[in-house]
């Protein structure tokens, strides 16, 4: 004779539908100044006038990402990824964007007085209107129709 079955308690939950709107803005984490987002993949966020002042954005993934208006002065954005992102009229005063990829990002209207860019890529970027005054551009690539002192032209 087989031994007996043990109690199993068969009480199956309700189903509980999963949610249908969109997650509450309040619930996500606020972004502050000095905040440290080294090697953060924040792709194709919208992060429009925040304050991102001093933050720490060392090799960040930026790419698409739209930031217009944001106060970005002093932060590091060195090593980070920027193709595509729209920076249009940003504060960039005192940043560190060394060997940052800025391929096809808008800067139209960005201040990037006293910037550091050394051999960032500026290719295809569109310049309009940006404010350049003091920054380190050596070896910064952009395309060959366009001047900019300091910087490498190359054939696009």
């Amino acid at each position: 004779m087989p031994p007996p079955l043990p109690d199993f308690d068969f009480d199956i939950p309700e189903y509980v539908p999963p949610p249908t709107s969109e997650p509450e803005f309040e619930s996500l984490p606020k972004i502050e100044p000095f905040t440290d987002l080294r090697f953060a993949d924040l792709s194709g966020m919208v992060l429009q006038n925040v304050n991102l002042t001093r933050a720490d954005l060392t090799g960040a993934n930026l790419t698409n990402t739209d930031i217009t208006g944001a106060d970005l002065r002093g932060a590091d954005l060195s090593l980070t990824d920027l193709r595509d992102a729209n920076l249009q009229d940003v504060d960039l005063r005192g940043a560190d964007l060394r060997y940052a990829d800025l391929q096809f990002t808008n800067l139209a209207g960005a201040d990037l007085r006293n910037a550091d860019l050394l051999l960032a890529d500026l290719r295809y970027a569109d310049l309009t209107n940006t404010k350049l005054q003091g920054a380190i551009l050596t070896g910064a690539l952009v395309c060959d129709d366009v001047t900019v002192r300091g910087a490498t032209q190359v054939s696009c």
